[in-house]
């Protein structure tokens, strides 16, 4: 018998709740029975209410010495709502929006790493406590809270009036337009596969379930995986500016297209980077799922950390274990969090193309992330068949749940590199290679094939057929009020033969090019076009004119990769990713459900005859 100091949770007994479950604490039946079932009065739900290793009069509260992280936690969950809600570049520009940012960051800061040392050190330190029951709120949360679809349709009722009323007069079709392609992985996609899970799944699943794992992916894997790939291309930048994941173009571009060695570098560093940290961070959400009431029960999640329930919108860490009946219903999680995943990264790409959007009053330039938010359903349903064959299969074979993440993180990074290398620039943008020395009190920039990359301008515009200036723009010398700063075109092996001179233009931003709009660009993502605007930006402030004669010393419009096929690579790969997901839960799927439903029946024929009597199946 394990005396109360053992426990990482105190059992108390929980409130009355009237026998036609109808007003149950939390539930939210009594606003609506379409929002999802009662694990404790719909039929289906009965053998986990009555299992035994629920109690569903009891819940739990900390233990005395941790019975100040009840408040510590609600303020932590404040606080980072309110740097959620804040966080909009937009809002922050209010004074009162900066307010609420500042209180929710302290508010973060001493509260929530408190409350996450706590339980961090109790989870080290403590021993683990004793397997206890399930209590009442912890079971709604395996199976899934009503709650979590209702707020999610709040959110997305609100979200929609926010881009209506805020939106200008003439553009608040264009504004909806973008909200529908933002969410609509989640629309289109999750309500007819929950639909059809539950069409045919002997248990009810409920949509809670579903919400719970599209905000996991959206709130946790999205945000850490945006983290994670910031600091790895940062570090691959570092390492070789010339040649990275993001800038694949080699020391002599664009004169010269990059190397095979260059391309190949390029992907790995892709793989390593979006491919392995955003399918990992998406993997570790379905790692939440348990098959079994017994394997929750007996959880580090409820036996290693402090333990509490009694406030039904923060058990913990009870909120963290999800339920998953069948195969179905893991791959059904799968695709829910790749559609969170997708439907947050997709917030971020639109709100870069808005301006396009509502500039050319056509929505073209963002339906592509449509098909970007399928592949991520499509990945993470990958991903989460396989690790049902792991869970559901009579053999243990754990290592069968690493071959789908395995082919995901290969084919994500893959699809990402490839977008990269057919990238284009605008036709209107020119780059050429300048050496910069003094001499005699004044700065001589000599065209290298080997010196840093820089950007010129054409006088006159570029002509788009032969992509080269329209006309001469080094006839005009243009005066500056800085030094007088001359360009030297010459051999860079030669740099002391002047062969013909130009004026240095001083300005103050880069990508401020005669018809160029922001954030749109032929053949690519803004991803790549804006690491190269960077490299230019930190390497120097001036703009060259270009010289028209000397068609050899600049480049207009050029491609990243010149031999790159085309963009047809990325979109092929992209659909194979999403026929093999259709393929294997169209024809795999449903085989390895009926083997996990056949093995449930003859394990239940065992059950009911232990003697090994015959018994004659219908």
């Amino acid at each position: 018998m394990s005396s109360p100091g053992d426990l990482n949770g105190v059992p108390v007994s929980a409130p009355e709740a009237p026998q036609d479950g109808l007003r149950e604490r939390g539930s939210f039946i009594v606003f609506g029975r379409a929002l999802g079932p009662s694990p404790f009065t719909d039929p289906g739900f009965a053998h986990h209410a009555n299992s035994e290793f629920v109690d569903l009069s009891r819940e739990y509260e900390y233990p005395l010495q941790y019975r100040n992280l009840k408040g510590l936690g609600l303020i932590s969950a404040v606080g980072f709502g309110c740097l959620y809600i804040a966080g909009d570049a937009n809002m922050l520009k209010q004074p009162e929006t900066v307010l609420l940012v500042v209180v929710g960051f302290l508010a973060l800061l001493f509260a929530g790493c408190f409350f996450c040392c706590v339980n961090c050190l109790h989870f080290l330190c403590a021993p683990a406590s004793p397997p206890q029951l399930l209590s009442r709120t912890e079971l709604r949360h395996l199976l899934g809270t009503t709650a979590c679809t209702f707020w999610t349709i709040l959110l997305l009722v609100a979200g929609g009036l926010k881009h209506f009323i805020t939106a200008q007069p003439g553009e608040r079709w264009l504004e909806e337009a973008l909200f529908i392609i933002e969410s609509f992985g989640a629309i289109v996609v999750l309500v007819p596969s929950w639909y059809l899970v539950n069409r045919f799944s002997k248990e009810p699943v409920k949509a809670g379930l579903i919400m719970s794992m599209f905000w996991a992916g959206a709130i946790f894997s999205a945000e850490c995986a945006g983290i994670f790939n910031t600091l790895l291309l940062l570090i691959w930048t570092a390492a070789d500016p010339d040649c990275n994941a993001t800038m694949p173009v080699g020391p002599k571009w664009p004169m010269e297209a990059p190397s095979g060695g260059c391309v190949a570098k390029a992907n790995l560093e892709w793989v390593l980077t979006p491919g392995i940290v955003e399918e990992s961070f998406k993997f570790m959400v379905l790692l939440r799922l348990v098959t079994s009431l017994e394997e929750a029960m007996k959880s580090k999640a409820l036996t290693r950390f402090p333990r509490m329930s009694t406030i039904s919108c923060m058990p913990c860490c009870g909120w963290f274990l999800k339920f998953a009946a069948s195969p179905a219903v893991v791959v059904l999680c799968g695709m829910a969090a790749g559609a969170g995943f997708g439907s947050l990264e997709n917030v971020q790409y639109i709100a870069k193309l808005s301006g396009v959007v509502k500039a050319t009053g056509s929505i073209l330039p963002a339906s592509v992330r449509i098909f970007t938010a399928m592949l991520h359903i499509a990945m993470t349903g990958t991903c989460s068949f396989f690790l049902a064959i792991s869970l559901f299969s009579q053999r243990k074979r754990p290592f069968v749940k690493f071959i789908g993440w395995i082919m995901m993180v290969i084919g994500h990074g893959s699809y990402d590199a490839f977008c990269t290398f057919q990238a284009e620039m605008p036709v209107d943008e020119c780059f050429t290679r300048v050496e910069c020395y003094d001499d005699k009190q004044r700065e001589v920039c000599v065209f290298s094939r080997t010196g840093k990359l820089a950007e010129c301008s054409c006088k006159d515009g570029v002509d788009e057929e032969t992509r080269k200036c329209a006309s001469n723009s080094t006839a005009v010398l243009v005066e500056s009020e800085e030094a007088k700063v001359v360009l030297e075109v010459a051999d860079a092996k030669k740099a002391d033969v002047p062969i013909h001179e130009m004026q240095i233009t001083q300005v103050t931003n880069v990508m401020a090019t005669a018809g160029a709009i922001p954030g749109w660009y032929h053949g690519t993502t803004p991803k790549v076009v804006d690491r190269i605007h960077a490299a230019l930006n930190a390497s120097r402030t001036e703009k060259f004119w270009c010289a028209k004669d000397l068609r050899e010393s600049y480049v207009c419009g050029p491609a990243v990769v010149e031999w790159w096929p085309g963009a047809w690579t990325s979109w092929l790969l992209g659909t194979g990713i999403i026929v093999l997901f259709c393929l294997l839960a169209c024809i795999g799927l449903p085989v390895v459900e009926r083997d996990f439903h056949s093995r449930q029946q003859q394990a239940a024929a065992e059950a009911a005859n232990p003697r090994g009597q015959v018994v004659q199946m219908a």
